[in-house]
């Protein structure tokens, strides 16, 4: 591959070949091309050994002293070559080797260098949150259109910038169909490469398109050269699709091949728990939890699925303390969850630190909003309690926290908005018995 360095000319180039010509040794053989401002080097591999590094294939040395003679060896596998020499060795290499068009790889390198300075100090274009006029942003995306387009035209059967330029529509640019074009045209080249479907299938999830999502994983992953990851994504879209059985294998393949890893068999625990397979997603957590005890996302998981049983509520707690433990910096829904047990077991005084403490963390966390709520209405402060409550029920109309927030009302003499709170709670659930008492509260004397 190459990079181009901002301050000075900085090119890297990478040759993979399977023979060299007049070498009956075989490959395969690696060379690094590189020139940095007006510095021209050739690199083959060494190994260490002891202090002194030996080259890796003594043939490459030999073949490289053939080819430009009057180099300078300028250390254990490294030659300096003049301009003449290193357009000589590049034009020989290329020839000879299978790897990508040299001028498409640095022209796919100096698209990456151009977004990874994007990417790199705050306030640049590509941020969602940047403080940059429109003019700025379209420039830059235009900017990085131009470098990847430059690398398609001259890639030749290299699939490689036509994936990067699938990524960065996708994700910069807000293309999806643009997107899933180059994706069509990279499997035209390649109609196997697992990293191709997988971007594929990204396409059809932005384009709402779950069947094609799921058959392009699917098909991903039954190249040879799937990895965990594909897998991974497969079980993702399969849980999303409700197609469980599909979503389980690809979770336990995933799991196979990175047994080290505890998200995969988390994350089908997870959804097991999405489709209410509870028992079975308790089950899995415990076993994560149990070889990975300081796994906070496991921690927290097992902990939501034991906080709203009293019988496992002693359980809930030492996982939910341990995943605090584990994880303070990320930690936010084991604190909700933590504080919520608190509340339920009659004790808001003493949830109230949690669920402070979760929010600090992530102020949009629509569930400790509607727990602070809770506890601050039954402390009898109502007006510290409306703004979460109405944060919550913003996103959701749970008929408890609406009887919550009338409550809150009633307390500040705000009978109409109570009124409507009841109304609407009953409108959820005619049987609510709760709140028709305390709507019918509203019309005796004196309320």
């Amino acid at each position: 591959m190459s990079s181009v360095d901002r301050n000075s000319v900085h090119e890297l180039i990478v040759f993979e070949l399977a023979a060299l010509p007049g070498v009956s040794e075989s490959g395969p053989f690696s060379f690094e091309l590189s020139r940095l401002g007006d510095q021209r080097l050739a690199q083959i591999p060494v190994i260490q050994r002891g202090r002194d590094p030996d080259l890796a294939c003594p043939a490459q040395g030999r073949w490289l002293q053939a080819l430009v003679p009057s180099a300078e060896e300028v250390g254990p596998g490294v030659w300096g070559l003049g301009p003449r020499q290193f357009t000589r060795v590049r034009a020989v290499l290329e020839s000879a080797s299978h790897s990508p068009p040299w001028r498409a790889q640095l022209a796919l390198a100096a698209a990456r260098e151009g977004f990874a300075r994007e990417i790199s100090a705050p306030y640049m274009p590509y941020r969602a949150d940047a403080q940059v006029d429109v003019t700025t942003q379209s420039r830059a995306r235009a900017r990085d259109l131009e470098l990847l387009d430059r690398a398609v035209a001259l890639a030749g059967s290299w699939v490689d910038p036509l994936l990067a330029r699938a990524h960065r529509k996708l994700g910069w640019h807000q293309d999806p169909e643009g997107s899933l074009v180059d994706c069509v045209a990279a499997l035209e080249l390649d109609p196997r490469s697992p990293q191709v479907l997988v971007q594929q299938a990204a396409a059809y999830r932005s384009l709402s398109q779950p069947a094609l999502e799921l058959a392009a994983l699917e098909f991903a992953t039954a190249q040879p050269s799937t990895t965990a990851s594909h897998w991974h994504q497969l079980g993702g879209c399969a849980g999303r699709a409700g197609e469980l059985s599909i979503a389980r294998r690809a979770f336990q393949q995933a799991a196979a091949l990175e047994p080290d890893n505890p998200y995969h068999s988390t994350q089908e625990a997870l959804v097991l728990e999405a489709c209410g397979e509870l028992d079975e997603a308790r089950r899995i957590l415990r076993e994560v939890v149990a070889s990975s005890g300081d796994y906070v996302l496991a921690l927290t998981g097992l902990g939501r699925l034991l906080v709203d049983h009293p019988e496992h509520r002693v359980e809930a707690r030492v996982v939910l303390d341990a995943a605090i433990t584990a994880g303070p910096d990320y930690a936010f829904e084991a604190l909700c969850l933590r504080g919520c047990m608190t509340r339920m077991e009659g004790r808001p005084a003493e949830a109230l630190p949690d669920l402070l403490a979760a929010l600090a963390m992530d102020s949009r966390m629509v569930a400790a909003h509607g727990e602070l709520g809770f506890c601050l209405v039954a402390l009898e402060r109502p007006a510290e309690a409306l703004p979460h409550l109405d944060a919550y029920l913003a996103c959701a109309a749970w008929p408890p926290a609406l009887r919550a927030r009338a409550r809150a009302h009633i307390a500040l003499d705000a009978v109409e908005q109570a009124r409507a709170d009841l109304e609407h709670c009953i409108e959820l659930d005619p049987a609510d018995g709760v709140a028709r008492e305390l709507l019918q509260g509203l019309h005796l004397p004196g309320t």
